[in-house]
């Protein structure tokens, strides 16, 4: 990463000119067609939005290299894929409009277009009149057949940013190609290492989409944080307040996805449509009771009925949001690579749609404001929104067949020397409270560490980088706990018969085994309710296995992030193993020990 650090610095110190050429007169070989700026039209700057392309561009060349590596040594010459190729079969994918997603440079055209290239003065609905155009026909001004565009929206620029960005890519691709060489020479490796880019690819995705959002700080909003006031004492006056107050939960609701997504992709992506959807049914019920709006709410040429209808839109793109991260999981744990890249390709284009909603969504949230003479009461803030973050039940996730027999490379049931006992027979000596605000409610007797009552997590003072550790644990009914690997990733310790407070059944993202959120357990091994279950772990950096009573259910999966609820985010520290304190008491744990890896 340093080298690529290094060439990213070179790359903007020599930038090339804006003209598409290098520092000899020569023409760059991918240039990107030419179009002169639209009359009264301007071009919005942000320097966070061009540092996030940078690094979306240097993790494509590494992606590139891998890709190139792991063709080269299956001997599959034909499939190599090198940078123009790649960017042609994805410009065709685009043109299908299925396949896989848009490389960097066309990605980086597609969110200007929708996000920072505007008119001058632009009206109140502007990204209202585009996301509109969604539902009905859209209106395209291409000029050629050259120029991707999918919306009546001008065509593609070409920001002078384009050529340090380009030039960064070319340099960090040559590097890339030369630490794919220097990679272990199993295959298997550079796969782990291939998912581990897609991941972070993916992240990135979501995080230059979501600029578009972030860059105004929309969850700032007054109308967002604080009471409404009516224009009047009237019965219709007081139900567009009322009406407004719900219009601006429901964006509320909708951004949390936003902010989410920076911290834990996964769980942003499962939830988004379990969250989007409950909020746009409680703005619906409260349209309902404000019978005055019942004919604008349904007039789409009015603020409140196309905010009605972009509500209805943004719940489709939620639901879409769910089902193509779990389809791309899916594909890339049963290496499907068509299924992974067209639900990959899916993801990108959706995360944009999202973000370009929002946007319309906001100034509705402001047209309604202005028209109904609505006030905001700014000593009187609303208390913030709390999500129960849970995986939309449709998402599943990549489950393996219980017909196939996995195994795993470690950990091994043989004794180590150097194994560390974390228990005491009678003493807690060796742990300490995670939240001195809390009780510390956990006892020690013979050798069983067990919890009495809700209080404070525990955690060994022993810190670990990479590991072995092996444990076992007795659940309660309904009982939810976990163990945090280095006080960081939560592996789910859970009642495979425990009952989301919606009813819903646990989706393999949440399931005992599970990484929480983030990488599913592929099958249910359990024993039953207060009865003595094992567990094996090995983490070597964030690749991790999991048995359960002898039984794969993660096999050598990379965790993307850490979980919520992580102690802290320094992970390149050693951690403790934490035990976490939830609502139902009784969990117990016993012979808890590691073997460091060295």
């Amino acid at each position: 990463m340093t080298r690529y650090v290094l060439a990213l610095v070179l790359a903007l110190i020599t930038a090339a000119p804006a003209n598409g050429q290098n520092e000899a007169g020569e023409k760059a070989p991918f240039p990107f067609p030419e179009a002169a700026p639209k009359k009264d039209w301007a071009w919005d700057k942000d320097k966070r939005f061009d540092e996030l392309m940078e690094q979306l561009a240097i993790n494509e060349a590494s992606l590139d290299a891998v890709d190139a590596a792991i063709a080269k040594k299956t001997r599959k010459k034909g499939s190599q894929i090198g940078s123009s190729k790649r960017f042609d079969e994805n410009n065709r994918f685009m043109d299908r409009k299925g396949g896989g997603p848009m490389n960097w440079r066309e990605f980086y055209g597609t969110n200007a277009e929708k996000f920072f290239y505007h008119p001058v003065d632009p009206n109140t609905t502007y990204h209202t009149t585009t996301a509109l155009q969604q539902i009905g026909k859209a209106q395209d001004d291409k000029t050629s057949s050259d120029i991707p565009t999918r919306q009546g929206l001008p065509v593609h620029q070409r920001p002078p940013q384009w050529d340090y960005i380009y030039r960064a890519n070319r340099t960090a691709s040559e590097n890339a190609l030369a630490d794919a060489a220097l990679l272990a020479t199993e295959v298997e490796q550079l796969e782990q290492r291939r998912a581990q880019l897609e991941q972070e690819q993916a992240v990135f995705w979501c995080k230059l989409a979501f600029r578009a959002v972030q860059r105004i700080d929309m969850q700032r909003k007054t109308i967002l944080r604080f009471q409404l006031i009516a224009a009047g004492d009237g019965n219709e006056e007081n139900e567009q307040a009322r009406a407004l107050a719900a219009a601006a939960q429901f964006l509320s609701s909708a951004l949390l996805i936003v902010e989410k997504a920076e911290e834990e992709q996964s769980v942003a992506m499962g939830s988004a449509n379990t969250v989007v959807v409950e909020a746009r049914e409680r703005f619906e019920d409260a349209l309902l009771e404000q019978p005055s709006l019942e004919s604008i709410s349904e007039d789409k040429g009015k603020p409140l009925g196309q905010f009605v209808a972009l509500a209805k839109l943004l719940g489709d793109k939620s639901k879409t949001l769910s089902e193509a991260y779990a389809g791309a999981m899916d594909g890339a744990a049963n290496n499907e690579a068509a299924r992974k890249k067209s639900y990959r390709g899916m993801l990108q284009r959706t995360v944009i749609d999202y973000a370009q909603i929002l946007l319309a969504l906001n100034e509705l949230a402001d047209a309604m404001k202005k028209e109904w003479g609505v006030r905001v009461d700014t000593k009187t803030k609303l208390e913030g929104q709390t999500i129960e973050w849970r995986v939309s039940a449709s998402v599943q996730g990549p489950v393996l067949p219980k017909d196939i027999a996995r195994t795993v490379t470690a950990p091994d049931d043989t004794p180590k020397n150097d194994e560390i006992h974390l228990i005491s027979k009678d003493s807690l000596d060796g742990w300490i409270s995670t939240d001195s605000g809390e009780p510390n409610n956990w006892i020690v007797k013979d050798g069983v560490i067990t919890l009495i009552a809700k209080g404070s997590s525990l955690i060994s003072k022993h810190k670990f980088k990479d590991f072995d550790l092996h444990f076992e644990f007795a659940l309660p009914k309904a009982c939810n706990s976990g163990v945090f690997l280095r006080g960081r990733y939560e592996l789910q310790l859970i009642d495979p018969a425990y009952r989301l407070p919606s009813g819903k059944e646990l989706t393999p993202l949440g399931q005992l085994g599970a990484i929480w959120g983030q990488i599913p357990s592929s099958r249910i091994s359990y024993r039953g309710n207060d009865k003595w279950n094992t567990c094996d772990v090995r983490l070597v950096n964030r690749n991790v296995s999991v048995r359960i009573n002898k039984i794969v259910v993660i096999d050598r999966k990379d965790i993307p992030d850490v979980t919520q609820g992580a102690l802290d985010k320094d992970e390149n520290q050693p951690g403790g193993i934490m035990l976490q304190s939830q609502d139902i008491t009784g969990v117990k744990f016993r012979d808890i020990t590691v073997r460091p890896i060295k």
